[in-house]
């Protein structure tokens, strides 16, 4: 079983797409590898107790799921391979505020999407000391001091493989050894169509520069584990 915490708009989709093509089988019904029920509603696993949540997954019929909720007991079975992709902390939110553009009936600025969208929730977050999502919620944006970067560096270091999506095509290799995977390719158009030097040019000077001040912490921690973490494992 591989489960794969898909951090919002770090590449997840296309590692879910791969691992369809490496013949894993997801749950029936499922939306993007996220289990479902027969009345089209997510099984809400993540409340589940140790002993519930490991059973769940100690199924034959499927052998890879994706969700976007930290889970606190995987890493003790060793059948089940725990997986991730992180994302340097400037695409990620400069792909988040194009997907709330997408599709939307008025545009918002970068600066108010910021302002509201993301600095209230990482403050909703704090609040709730990261109970809900243990993990992506205090690398992804919502870093506010050195003790919620020890906190996710401890869990980060519970997972199997750690894959940086601007080293992609090296990183992604852990999975034939963790899992026999062998078609590695990716369409490119889907992953690290962004990088953090566009949003230097896309974003206007004042901006940039308050984006850049509140994610300090998270950029020093990204940059941080990636001298830790090498083809896909820590190696300090």
């Amino acid at each position: 079983m591989i489960y794969f915490l898909h951090i919002h708009k770090s590449g997840g989709s296309t590692f879910v797409n791969l691992a369809m093509k490496n013949g894993e089988k997801l749950h029936q019904p499922n939306k993007n590898g996220n289990p479902y029920d027969e009345k089209d509603k997510i099984i809400p696993f993540w409340n589940y107790d140790k002993d519930k949540l490991l059973k769940f997954f100690d199924k034959k019929d499927f052998t890879f799921c994706a969700n976007e909720t930290c889970l606190k007991h995987l890493h003790t079975d060793p059948k089940i391979k725990y997986v991730t992709v992180l994302r340097h902390p400037l695409d990620t939110i400069l792909s988040c505020y194009h997907h709330e553009l997408n599709g939307a009936k008025s545009k918002i600025s970068f600066d108010k999407f910021f302002s509201t969208k993301i600095l209230l929730e990482r403050n909703k977050l704090a609040m709730q000391k990261y109970e809900k999502n243990y993990f992506s919620g205090p690398l992804v944006y919502y870093l506010t001091g050195n003790d919620d970067a020890s906190l996710a560096e401890e869990r980060l270091r519970q997972f199997d493989a750690v894959i940086f999506l601007d080293n992609y095509d090296n990183d992604i290799k852990i999975m034939k050894k963790i899992a026999g995977w062998e078609i590695l390719d990716v369409n490119k158009h889907r992953i690290g169509t962004r990088r953090n030097t566009e949003a230097k040019k896309e974003l206007k000077k004042d901006a940039y520069e308050k984006v850049c001040k509140e994610l300090k912490n998270d950029i020093d921690f990204y940059y941080k584990m990636k001298k830790k973490i090498k083809d896909g494992k820590f190696i300090n």
